[in-house]
């Protein structure tokens, strides 16, 4: 049953098992990336991530809020931090999660913020199962509609949107690899890595 106002950090439950990815965009972390982080730390100090996220927006010659590869590599290369060619590109198609060509502020940061506890990993899951209804490892509309009462969204309070658009929008920010109206545990675990 739907549960009034319930927000994705309410949806929580007990057993924990893994499901297939319907994708398979993921690569391990190279060593690149352990690398540069500690470059930057060491760069900038305990402040050093923060000092990047200040230095990715002057590294951003496009203005999009993202990095192309050589924005990415000069871009280091400015704040005092070089790597070869081949390092820039291993960094690069790692950090680029949605193979986009582009890699966005946050992809970057999250990129370099490394894994999740395992704890944090599990009461992810946990939620993830709440919202998989028909436990077939995806979380749909169809699931949410059993789930989760949009009717305490704001834009759905005040008529902005229907009830069927809040579910949709909802269910979009999970949606952060294929943007296909399907969430995989993957997304899921994605989307939970930002929000600190």
């Amino acid at each position: 049953e739907a549960v009034p106002g319930s927000s994705q950090f309410d949806i929580i439950s007990d057993s924990l098992k893994q499901k297939p990815s319907k994708t398979s965009l993921r690569r391990s972390e190279p060593p690149i990336v352990g690398r540069m982080l500690k470059k930057v730390l060491a760069r900038g100090g305990s402040n050093g991530i923060q000092t990047l996220g200040r230095v990715l927006r002057i590294m951003d010659d496009s203005g999009d809020k993202c990095l192309n590869r050589y924005e990415l590599k000069n871009g280091l290369k400015d704040y005092g931090v070089e790597f070869s060619e081949e390092e820039i590109n291993d960094m690069f198609d790692y950090l680029d999660k949605d193979q986009s060509g582009k890699v966005s502020f946050d992809e970057f940061l999250v990129g370099l913020r490394g894994p999740i506890s395992k704890r944090r990993k599990d009461l992810i899951l946990s939620a993830f199962r709440k919202l998989d209804r028909n436990k077939d490892g995806f979380v749909t509309i169809e699931d949410l509609e059993m789930t989760y009462d949009p009717s305490h969204i704001p834009e759905v309070k005040s008529g902005k949107l229907t009830k069927a658009e809040g579910l949709r929008e909802f269910l979009s920010q999970f949606d952060t690899i294929d943007k296909d109206g399907i969430v995989t545990q993957e997304e899921f675990v994605e989307y939970y890595k930002n929000v600190s």
